[in-house]
Order: structure tokens, then sequence, then C-alpha cells
């Protein structure tokens, strides 16, 4: 495993195999994230393994998710659509990554990021895919609380322009009647 460049492999002679009931297909690598929630499809759409992070996340069990098609445990706007990741992946992509919004079995609702990869054998055949979820909740938020307090400095800007240039018409006019005698 190389971690420290964001690959990992699976190999049949792989003796620190961290994946005992993985039985194939094996790859020379795969794109890994250690905090990400992953799960990996068949070419039939069914949920062949997933991680104890996207158990603990999903409060889920393995046996609840493994056999299940991804529109039973995910259903989303993208489902049966050309957005849907899966579809993307199954019709060549390498890559592909998307945010969906979704509520938690613990009624949180939470922004994850989700990429997907396709899953080859060693012949290069389209096996399956990976699929990882990372919570980014926390980011969007910051990020909307960013955008607001910048909108929020822009309007105090705008004030103070308007401001400035009430001040310098007010003092314009004093200066000129000061300057200028009253009869």
């Amino acid at each position: 495993y190389k971690l420290s460049e964001g690959f990992g492999g699976l190999t049949q002679d792989d003796s620190v195999n961290p994946y005992p009931e993985w039985s194939g297909p094996y790859i020379p690598e795969i794109p890994l994230d250690p905090w990400g929630h992953e799960y990996f499809f068949d070419t039939d759409y069914n949920i062949v393994r997933i991680n104890k992070a996207f158990c603990d996340f999903f409060g889920v069990t393995k046996n609840q998710i493994i056999g299940k098609k991804c529109f039973d445990l995910n259903k989303s706007d993208y489902c049966h659509t050309s957005k849907c990741l899966l579809k993307q992946i199954f019709g060549g992509k390498t890559s592909c990554e998307n945010e969906v919004q979704r509520t938690l079995r613990n009624g949180l609702n939470v922004i994850s990021s989700i990429r997907s990869v396709p899953l080859r054998n060693t012949d290069g055949e389209l096996e399956g895919i990976i699929m990882s979820f990372t919570d980014v909740t926390q980011r969007k938020e910051a990020e909307e609380k960013l955008k607001h307090s910048k909108d929020q400095a822009e309007q105090l800007a705008e004030k103070a322009m308007e401001a400035d240039k009430a001040k310098s018409e007010f003092l314009a006019n004093m200066s000129h009647e000061i300057r200028t005698p009253m009869n």
C-alpha cells in the first residue's frame, strides 16, 4: 500500500491483505481514501463490499447492505439518469464525482462528496465500481458562513462609500456657503 500517494492495491499474493473476505477481482492499484466511506458494486449495481467507516457513518451493518442495489440504499434524483455516477463509469469514464445532501437514519442531514472509479480485473475488463463517500458537511457550512460574511462585508463597504460620498458633498456645500457671503 502506498497511502501517502493515495493508492493501494489488492493482489492475490498480497501477504498483508487487509480485506481477507475479498475474493477478487484483484487489481494492482485503486484509489484509497482512508477517511472515506467506501463500497464496491458489481456490474449489476449490487453492493458487494463495504468498509467499517461506511457502516458506522450510515448506521448499518454489512448484512443489511451487501447484495442490495445501489438505488435501494441511496435513492436520489440521479438514479437511472445520465447523472448517475455508476452509469457514467459503465459508460467509460475513468472517474467522476458529485455532492449530495441526504438524511441519515439518525435524522442528521449531511452533505457528502461522492467519488467513483472503475474496478478492473487484470485483463482490463470492468468488474465493478468503487464508490467513496466523504462527509463534507462542516466544510460546506464553513463555506456558507464565509460567503455570508463576504456578502455582509460588501454591503458594509457599499454603505461606507455612500456615507463618504454624502460627507464629501456636505463638506463641498458647506465650503461653498462659507466662502459665499449671504446678501
